[in-house]
């Protein structure tokens, strides 16, 4: 190993380590940045050493991301069981969490406080076991532990052609992975099960197809690891030699299960096939593709930007449930309120608007009390900083409404409102103006093939919660309405109608009719045969919905 790397090992009965600290993180770059670490369960920690030592040839092991040490600790256990004996190497960015006094103990433990992107060991590994960090790549890009720029430096020599801008740091380690393991040494790792969906995930699949023999693929659906609530994907593979394609086997075994739990109970059965990477499209790409003669981005049927609605200032003291000043507006806060598909009066709060104006003296006699009780409160720092030098505190910029919105997270369904009276809308939302008949576009925007474009271009928060970013949303394929001939589009905006006036017990009914007559078009101009029972199902799954 170079001696520029921060080692604990044992020599001589004492623990001895060597430090470049250009190399090792600072303790306030890892309080302030997010590391990605999830935990790995004991029971997927078993599973992960047997496929480990299945088979291997060698002795020598890493762990580049250590955290806890399960893995080691594990194979300790196997150790015991099978009489064989293993050098294990940990690696590990964040000095606050390994246990130093485990790998001090004996001489077989080595643990190197650093980055796994400078790690650059005197021999490659027999094999290596890893549950790499999740970080997006929206993250990397002003990181500084895990700074994109550098780990594309450290990677672009061998590995250029397989980098793309929006990967997740858990592909990355699989390229370092590869660069310090010995030809037909063997890897073992379980990753967030993104790159079956995503589009860096076509290039992460060809990294290895080229790079390895995959061996297995156990994928649990959700609830894979300890601490966040995500699918996984556990991978058996080999390090094929360079020019090595006559020797590759490009089927391996695909194992299913819908969550952990289900690995756990023995008599559970899980979907086990043989499969090639091709296949492991998992319905994404064969199922829904969106062509450009078809599709549009939802930015192209807006007028001016799509954008984030307003932050209210101090809930507490700025929005009320009636107009109790004459600058008080209306504005949607709460999805919850909004029943149907287009919002009512019923759904609104009120907030104050002064923005530059005289007030009141209603008004200003309730502002002069709010920045008393704000003073003396322990919270609601931002104000307070504004409250010194700015008699203008309390004013807060608006964003120009518009007459649709969604909320960015989501549960359980995908849901676009029609807002015909451009009121204000809060944060929580995204808000747009259609420059197309709105009927047509309440129907076009709820019909299921844009909602699955929604899911596509999200992410999981776990416990059932999508995300999806503004800059993601922005590029939601939807339906071309110069696609549509004339009686389709006068029969959704008929539909559009009647969601928008519709009973609660009624929405399924016209929501299926609205589904039908896009699929229709859909199937006939992509020219495939997909059925609403199909999309239905799919758009369950990738929701997390249970059919």
């Amino acid at each position: 190993m170079t001696t520029n790397q921060r080692i604990y090992s044992i020599t001589n009965k004492s623990l001895q380590h060597s430090d470049d600290s250009s190399k090792s993180a600072s303790n306030a770059d890892l309080r302030h940045e997010n590391l990605g670490q999830v935990l790995t369960s004991d029971v997927v920690a078993e599973l992960m050493v047997d496929l480990l030592v299945e088979s291997l040839e060698g002795n020598l092991i890493l762990d580049p991301c250590i955290g806890k040490n399960i893995f080691f600790e594990t194979l300790e256990r196997k150790e015991r069981e099978t009489g064989k004996s293993f050098i294990k190497v940990g690696v590990e960015v964040d000095s606050r969490i390994p246990p130093r006094d485990w790998f001090s103990q004996r001489n077989d433990r080595k643990l190197y406080l650093q980055n796994f992107f400078d790690f650059t060991p005197s021999e490659k590994f027999d094999g290596i076991i890893m549950n790499p960090p999740y970080v997006r790549q929206e993250d990397l890009a002003n990181s500084v532990v895990n700074s994109k720029q550098r780990i594309i430096r450290a990677l672009e020599r061998n590995y250029l052609h397989y980098i793309e801008k929006k990967q997740n740091l858990y592909v990355y380690f699989f390229m370092k992975a590869h660069e310090v393991l010995k030809d037909y040494g063997k890897l073992v790792a379980i990753c967030y099960d993104s790159w079956l969906y995503t589009r860096f995930g076509k290039l992460f699949k060809r990294f290895l197809d080229e790079n390895f023999q995959i061996q297995k693929i156990i994928h649990f659906e959700e609830s894979a690891f300890v601490n966040a609530d995500v699918g996984a994907t556990v991978l058996q593979v080999s390090k094929l030699p360079l020019n090595s394609k006559q020797e590759r086997r490009y089927a391996f075994k695909y194992v299913k299960f819908k969550e952990l739990e289900d690995y756990k109970k023995k008599d559970v059965v899980p979907v086990t096939e043989a499969c090639t990477l091709a296949d492991l499209s998992i319905m994404d790409e064969e199922l829904f593709r969106f062509p450009r003669n078809t599709f549009i981005r939802l930015s192209d049927l807006t007028r001016g930007e799509i954008r984030r609605g307003l932050s209210p200032r101090a809930n507490k003291f700025f929005l009320f449930d009636e107009p109790k000043f004459k600058e008080t507006v209306p504005i949607i806060k709460e999805v919850k309120r909004i029943n149907g598909f287009i919002v009512l009066p019923t759904a609104l709060k009120y907030i104050i608007k002064a923005d530059g104006t005289t007030v009141s003296r209603e008004l200003q006699t309730y502002l002069d009390d709010v920045r008393v009780k704000i003073t003396r409160t322990g919270r609601y720092n931002s104000n307070k900083r504004k409250i010194g030098p700015d008699e203008r505190w309390h004013e807060i910029k608006f964003v120009q409404p518009g007459n649709f919105i969604i909320n960015y997270y989501m549960r359980k369904n995908v849901k676009f409102i029609y807002n015909p009276k451009n009121y204000y809308a809060s944060d929580n939302f995204y808000i747009f103006d259609i420059n197309i008949d709105p009927l047509l576009a309440i129907a076009l925007l709820n019909c299921i093939i844009t909602k699955i474009g929604v899911l596509k271009n999200s992410r999981t928060q776990g416990k059932g919660l999508r995300k999806i970013q503004l800059y993601e949303f922005r590029e939601v394929p939807i339906l071309n309405p110069a696609v549509l001939e004339t009686e389709k589009t006068n029969e959704l905006k008929k539909l559009g109608s009647r969601l928008i006036s519709a009973e609660e017990s009624n929405y399924d009914e016209v929501l299926c009719e609205i589904d039908q007559i896009v699929l229709d078009v859909y199937n006939k101009t992509v020219n495939t045969n997909v059925s609403l029972r199909e999309v239905h199902e799919f758009f369950r799954k990738k929701m997390g919905k249970r059919s």
